[in-house]
């Protein structure tokens, strides 16, 4: 999955989504945005975690050798 897919599952009012709808106005909390809805928001979040845990990791590894 490539960094864009994962962004656009982010909530449609974050600012770090390629389909960003912030001219529709702010997010309501909670937000009853299709991502936010159906749980893609929170998984997109952790994916972002886990590939930026990868990187770090990676970037260890290569100073170690």
């Amino acid at each position: 999955m490539t960094n864009k897919e994962i962004l656009s599952n982010l909530c449609a009012y974050d600012k770090r989504n390629p389909e960003n709808q912030s001219d529709w106005g702010e997010a309501k909390t909670p937000c009853y945005c299709d991502n936010c809805f159906y749980g893609r928001t929170e998984l997109a979040e952790y994916i972002l975690k886990l590939k930026e845990a990868q990187n770090e990791s990676k970037k260890h590894d290569i100073i170690k050798r």
